[in-house]
């Protein structure tokens, strides 16, 4: 078992003095006189597992063989293969705060007989642990007696570990259910709990929850958006790979599908303010270029009206303004073949207006486009 510091060598073993054996802790135990003996192993079969490092296995341990035994009990926070985790911002990881809950709020009492015992702690806290982390599947191993070691008394008389208690078993999905908010009005009248009182004791309780279930959402929200912003369109492989993100997050259709609306509604508002936009800014070029300070006044009333950020129109002014430039030129160009084609040869022959006839198409200019140039040179 790792410690802190538990290390290997050049070569990728183990330093064995740095860790410490099942088989020490399995002499402690056959060396101690008590008859109930409960072990709780709360970290990733390898080893420690942090942020930015891997964990790798090393192989299968069969903790039921090193560490079993009559009246003994032995829980643990993953199997012999899966990692555990923690919670950002918290102190106790996810399993040990579940186990500590449960024992706190009197809710692992599943029988109701005041008692909590191993298994009833066990099956509270991996409800729980699969509810926030799916990937953690924690496991116990008992012998005889050790399924029913007793490792708390509940605390009968206290009406707010009562109230806590009732509040952990409506919770649903982060929140309290629509039933249990309605039990929990009568039992906080029934326990004579002061409103504020009872509230704070609901936003304890529900807090992991609520943080917890809030960021996977805002993942998914966050997935969903940058696609939308790179393909515009939902494929149906698009569709199978969200699935499998909604899947790994434990998220229902439920929990995503407004999500998915709200991001659709708001990316389809801002692709039509983008498009209502280039259009102002394009026939505000069309008609005056360069753009003075009124018409740019003009275009920044619009881009307040529309909500839109600088970032937003930065492209939109660039590209536009790249085409106009360009769009000026030729008409530049047709102007400078107009001029010389007058200077030389007034009126025009048909064979001069054939060839500027060429011109035009060359430069991708229609008629509406050369008709001023050559009423004003023609005047």
């Amino acid at each position: 078992m790792a410690t802190r510091k538990t290390r290997k060598n050049s070569k990728g073993e183990l330093v064995r003095a740095t860790a410490v054996a099942a088989r020490f802790i399995q002499q402690c135990m056959s060396l101690s006189r008590s008859r109930r003996q409960v072990v709780i192993l709360d970290s990733c079969f390898s080893g420690a597992f942090a942020e930015g490092m891997s964990a790798k296995d090393d192989g299968a341990i069969d903790i039921r063989e090193q560490l079993g035994g009559e009246g003994r009990a032995v829980l643990t926070s993953s199997t012999s293969t899966q990692y555990s985790f923690e919670q950002e911002g918290q102190d106790l990881s996810i399993y040990t705060r579940f186990l500590i809950e449960g024992i706190k709020s009197g809710e692992a009492d599943r029988d109701r007989d005041e008692f909590i015992s191993i298994d009833e702690l066990h099956e509270y806290a991996s409800q729980k642990v699969r509810e926030l982390q799916p990937a953690m599947k924690p496991e116990i191993y008992a012998i005889r007696e050790g399924f029913k070691i007793r490792l708390a008394k509940v605390a009968p008389g206290d009406p707010r570990q009562r109230y806590r208690k009732e509040v952990t078993r409506f919770i649903h999905r982060g929140e309290i259910s629509f039933v249990g908010r309605r039990t929990l009005d009568v039992l906080r009248t029934r326990l004579q709990l002061e409103t504020t009182e009872a509230k704070a004791i609901e936003d304890e309780v529900l807090e992991p929850y609520r943080k917890e279930f809030g960021e996977k959402l805002q993942q998914y929200q966050q997935v969903f958006t940058d696609l939308l912003e790179r393909d515009e369109m939902i494929t149906d492989s698009d569709r199978l790979d969200l699935q499998n993100l909604q899947q790994i997050l434990g998220l229902r259709n439920e929990d995503t599908m407004p999500i998915e609306a709200q991001v659709t509604v708001r990316f389809k508002t801002h692709q039509q303010n983008l498009e209502t936009y280039q259009q102002a800014f394009t026939t505000a070029l069309r008609q005056e270029f360069p753009l003075s300070a009124v018409s740019r006044d003009r275009l920044r009333q619009t881009q307040q009206q529309l909500d839109m950020a600088n970032g937003d129109i930065a492209t939109i002014e660039s590209q536009i303004t790249a085409e106009v430039e360009a769009y000026q030129q030729k008409l530049q160009n047709y102007q400078r073949l107009f001029f010389t084609a007058t200077q030389q040869e007034y009126p025009l022959s048909a064979a001069t207006r054939n060839d500027l006839r060429q011109q035009q198409q060359r430069l991708g200019l229609t008629d509406v486009d050369v008709a001023p140039i050559e009423a004003q040179i023609t005047t």
